[in-house]
């Protein structure tokens, strides 16, 4: 039975989750300071930032999170997953070392509408290689075509590269969409 020292960390593992994907948007290559994480979080001492940099640590650990740059975090794609599956509820396996008992920042809107984004992104794509992995697509035409600003296009972009939905085609943001895609959508395209 987990004691309620624990529990705290626990939580505070998950707000530091969640704040790091509320304020980057779900985005991987977005790199946040320590002390705006430290404020969003709303820690006023050296102790509370002690438990933080603690919790961090663990969670980069487990690859939810990461640091590239002197005194930045970023969350990582298993991140998003993880803290995306969690607030929907969606994740079944249970996380002994991350749990969340109060009202995350990320609001279930907020994920449903990026999720939403990259399934519009994905059928366009789709629908503009007619269905061929081999075809490929101008990222910034989807874009247009959706009326999604740069940063929506690259969080969408290296989310889906992560899943291997969609593969780099070359420079200037041409890419294909892959084959696990297309089997994701059940067409079987055998002759």
């Amino acid at each position: 039975m987990a004691n309620s020292q624990d529990t705290e960390k626990n939580r505070i593992r998950f707000k530091v989750l969640d704040a790091l994907y509320s304020i980057s948007k779900g985005y991987k290559y977005t790199f946040i300071p320590f002390d705006i994480l430290y404020k969003e979080l709303q820690s006023n001492s050296d102790r509370e930032q002690e438990v933080i940099l603690e919790g961090f640590q663990l969670l980069r650990n487990y690859g939810l999170v990461d640091t590239k740059a002197l005194a930045t975090a970023s969350i990582t794609h298993q991140g998003i997953k993880k803290l995306e599956s969690l607030i929907l509820g969606s994740d079944e396996h249970t996380t002994p070392y991350l749990s969340y008992t109060d009202e995350p920042q990320t609001n279930k809107n907020e994920i449903r509408t990026i999720q939403n984004q990259r399934t519009l992104f994905l059928k366009k794509a789709y629908e503009l290689s007619e269905g061929s992995n081999k075809k490929p697509i101008s990222a910034f035409k989807i874009m247009d075509i959706l009326g999604y600003d740069k940063e929506t296009l690259e969080r969408i972009y290296y989310y889906l590269e992560e899943e291997g939905l969609i593969k780099t085609f070359a420079l200037g943001g041409e890419f294909t969409i892959t084959q696990k895609y297309i089997e994701q959508q059940g067409v079987d395209r055998s002759p």
